[in-house]
């Protein structure tokens, strides 16, 4: 059995390792992909700023879909649900999310996410963040790849959500089933998070219909 945080701060770093890249400005091949997996509803489905996109897809990718943050493409809003949620923490550990904020004391949006890899001795943390640069030159939530940085949490504010969940024996907790809506989406969950079939009603509800919707197994 894994945390599920575990599994995606394995799979992101594993996408820093293979050097993705954006291929034009916010898209490409893999980016878009990234994309995707967001609950943001463009019609092009790209170009726009991805760094809490990389995060969902990862979640998504290892049975765990971030319902609770509505999938978010935005940094600002998956604090706020991730808050409403009970999983803001106030000291980082491995695989938790960071979320970073370049404005000044009365800036209260983030603008930029990444993944927590290792807590150093000195407080400094090593992390794993897509739309981001290779280093400090660069911009630092607008760049153009998948890297894994070296970050120093008291130069910034910073902000930490820790996600629930574990994969069991029996496989994931979270079913994801898709239906037909503006695009393909995650349209239901099930089976051991509490809220989730409220969550699942809002979004068959908002983007799916009966028989684009493949039936969801009695679980009893």
């Amino acid at each position: 059995m894994a945390l599920y945080r575990e599994l995606a701060a394995r799979l992101l770093a594993k996408e820093a390792d293979r050097g993705v890249r954006e291929q034009g400005w916010n898209t490409g091949p893999r980016v878009s992909e990234y994309q995707a997996a967001d609950g943001l509803k463009l019609d092009r489905d790209t170009g726009y700023p991805w760094c809490m996109s990389l995060e969902t897809w990862g979640f998504e990718k290892v049975g765990r879909p971030l319902i609770e943050l509505h999938e978010t493409a935005s940094v600002g809003f998956a604090l706020q649900y991730g808050t409403q949620h009970g999983w803001k923490v106030a000291k980082p550990s491995r695989a938790d999310l960071i979320l970073f904020y370049w404005g000044g004391p009365g800036d209260n949006w983030p603008d930029h996410v990444g993944t927590v890899l290792k807590v150093l001795p000195n407080g400094q943390l090593l992390t794993v963040e897509g739309n981001t640069s290779s280093d400090a030159a660069g911009s630092q939530d607008e760049g153009d790849g998948v890297f894994r940085k070296t970050r120093d949490p008291s130069k910034y504010r910073v902000a930490y959500l820790r996600v629930p969940g574990e994969e069991t024996d029996t496989g994931p907790d979270y079913q994801v089933l898709r239906g037909r809506g503006p695009r393909q989406r995650v349209v239901a969950v099930a089976e051991t998070f509490d809220g989730a079939s409220k969550i699942m009603e809002k979004m068959l509800a908002k983007g799916a219909t009966g028989a684009s919707v493949r039936k969801i197994p009695d679980r009893g």
